[in-house]
């Protein structure tokens, strides 16, 4: 029972962590908030991190597996986009002379 209740609470701590890197990291392409951009970057860490405990407490069926998964694809996904709106806004100065 104390075990299946870490595994869960990891899992929703790996879930809120992940949706936390979702951030918008800037208003494309007008400005880039810094200080989201570096709060996100700590948010997939520590998801990442949260996925994989996860995984280690849990007794590692493929649905477990394809939850870890799931969830670092889905940070991948997210830092990507953070990505593309930041290369955005550095393109919108840089070629329009903002």
């Amino acid at each position: 029972m104390e075990r299946r209740l870490s595994q869960y609470l990891l899992l929703a701590l790996a879930v809120v962590l992940t949706l936390f890197t979702g951030f918008p990291t800037a208003d494309v392409p007008v400005k880039v908030w810094d200080s989201t951009v570096g709060m996100v970057q700590v948010f997939a860490v520590l998801a990442t991190a949260a996925a994989w405990l996860y995984l280690a407490v849990s007794e590692r069926r493929r649905r477990d597996y394809c939850i870890a998964l799931a969830l670092n694809l889905l940070v991948v996904v997210f830092l990507c986009r953070a990505l593309n709106d930041i290369v955005q806004c550095y393109e919108y100065y840089l070629y329009r002379g903002g």
